[in-house]
């Protein structure tokens, strides 16, 4: 939680700076904490943490949009236009942020955790991640793998796309 605040607070900073050029700039932001037996996570806005035990997606987070509170998504649906109206952006303003926090969980043997943007979830579908999580020997090639079909699907219209990818023993 002091993460999400530390990172609304920077952003808030910065445009205070530069107003000219930062006025109304935000952010979503997607976080997790591990230590050797338990993770949690928090997320503000559309970018979302995936979670795959023994390479079945096990869930994900719910995005701070206004398709998504009306009709929660479901696997490998991809919302309509209003999925982009977010309700939860960092930065925006100086009230206090709200977001979600999911309290730690015990890690399972080889669980595997995608963290990513909005521009990487619209254009690959969950079965999609895992099926290019069964064919990865490491997260970089899971994350390579996924990248091309990123590539391959790309627009003019394409949002920015990024990911980490974490895997336990």
């Amino acid at each position: 939680a002091a993460a999400v605040e530390a990172a609304h607070r920077a952003i808030l900073d910065g445009i205070a700076a530069e107003p000219q050029t930062r006025a109304g700039m935000g952010a979503t932001i997607v976080i997790a904490a591990c230590d050797a037996t338990h993770v949690g996570w928090a997320h503000c806005g559309d970018s979302r943490l995936y979670r795959f035990v023994g390479g079945t997606l096990h869930g994900f987070t719910r995005d701070h949009s206004v398709a998504a509170m009306i009709e929660p998504p479901r696997r490998d649906e991809r919302p309509n236009a209003a999925r982009n109206q977010l309700l939860r952006v960092l930065g925006v303003s100086d009230d206090p942020i709200e977001f979600d926090v999911h309290p730690p969980v015990a890690l399972e043997p080889n669980e595997r955790w995608l963290l990513c943007t909005d521009g990487w979830w619209e254009l690959v579908l969950e079965t999609e991640m895992e099926q290019d999580l069964a064919a990865s020997s490491s997260p970089a090639e899971w994350l390579q793998r996924m990248e091309q079909r990123i590539e391959r699907r790309l627009d003019a219209d394409s949002d920015n796309y990024t990911a980490i990818a974490v895997w336990s023993d």
